[in-house]
């Protein structure tokens, strides 16, 4: 069962459509008014200020495998991997990472380096990114999640300059039948029980028909619940909206792509997009951490003049925060 939703806020996570230096983000509330001990929670969690997260590209390497760069230029081959980043300059310890990941601390935050990649040969960026940056992106959810979940980044071969947004707006949407190719290795291979797919501005080029490929192709097989997708997130989408909608019922549920323009869309589909929206499904680091449902998460429901639903923080949220979170904690999902 599919459980999407629209992340608006995320922004600030993701560090916008840019190709500087990725610095540690300031502490997420949900460690510095919840519970700060979520970040030692992982039971097999390294105690390191080293983090490993798997990623995805169909980017044209180049250099020795133990060296291995990956360039803008787009490669008909998905290479699979796992990049190596360091937080900070490798004088810092894990106590003193722990100590800025669980408090509110002033001054320069530490700098997510890429250390190392390895073959083997699915967090989605946005444009202007180049392959350390989004491998940086990533590894800060690998961070902020107690390193007990499992990230993988689809580092598509963006052009990694504001200049080549067309560029990069095209390469992108090339870049689908590599994602939707993922997908199927995904849900042929591997054991886990959900997909989360989180898609940030451009990075909705490829996601969203992506998912709709490999869910049309995954639905002729002799296995139709094989993918199985998880949340699924846009943050700030760049997609036409009535492409985001058309391609939604394809893979399933979701609410709506950046600011909506409904006049866009035909009755029927603004029908089933209310629908959709009634369902309870959004947010951040609280619903990849604990998959509660919106009332859980302390998030309160409102709707606008068509009835299109969404969910809202109320204003005293960072007081109710450590309740929610120990509620949560104690599997009290209701």
């Amino acid at each position: 069962m599919i459980q999407a939703a629209l992340l608006l806020a995320a922004a600030w996570l993701l560090g916008g459509c840019s190709s500087s230096a990725v610095r540690l983000m300031p502490t997420p509330a949900l460690f510095t008014s919840g519970d700060p001990g979520l970040i030692e929670a992982g039971a097999d969690a390294e105690r390191d200020t080293t983090i490993k997260v798997l990623y995805a590209t169909n980017r044209l390497p180049e250099g020795p495998p133990d060296s291995r760069r990956y360039t803008r230029t787009r490669s008909d081959q998905l290479r699979l991997g796992v990049a190596t980043l360091r937080v900070g300059d490798g004088t810092k310890t894990w106590e003193a990472l722990s100590a800025l990941s669980t408090s509110v601390v002033e001054g320069e935050r530490p700098e997510i380096t890429l250390q190392a990649t390895r073959d083997l040969l699915i967090y989605m960026h946005g444009a202007n990114t180049d392959f350390d940056r989004a491998a940086a992106q990533a590894a800060q959810f690998q961070h902020f999640l107690g390193r007990d979940a499992v990230v993988m980044v689809f580092a598509w071969p963006s052009a990694g300059s504001p200049l080549r947004y067309g560029r990069d707006v095209a390469t992108a949407r090339r870049s689908v039948p590599a994602f939707a190719r993922l997908l199927e290795l995904l849900s042929a291979h591997t054991r886990g029980s959900h997909v989360n797919v989180l898609a940030y501005s451009a990075g909705a080029l490829i996601a969203s028909p992506g998912l709709a490929r490999a869910a049309g192709e995954v639905v002729t097989s002799a296995d139709p619940d094989r993918l199985r997708l998880g949340e699924i997130y846009y943050a700030a989408p760049d997609i036409d909206f009535p492409v985001f909608v058309d391609n939604l019922p394809r893979y399933q549920r979701v609410s709506r792509a950046g600011r909506p323009n409904l006049a866009d869309i035909g009755p029927e589909e603004t029908r089933w997009l209310v629908a959709a929206s009634g369902r309870q499904e959004l947010d951040v680091l609280l619903k990849l951490r604990f998959h509660a449902p919106p009332p859980a998460r302390g998030l309160e429901p409102n709707s606008n003049q068509i009835e299109l639903a969404f969910w809202t923080f109320p204003s005293d949220y960072a007081e109710r925060l450590p309740a929610i979170v120990r509620a949560l904690s104690n599997g009290r999902n209701t």
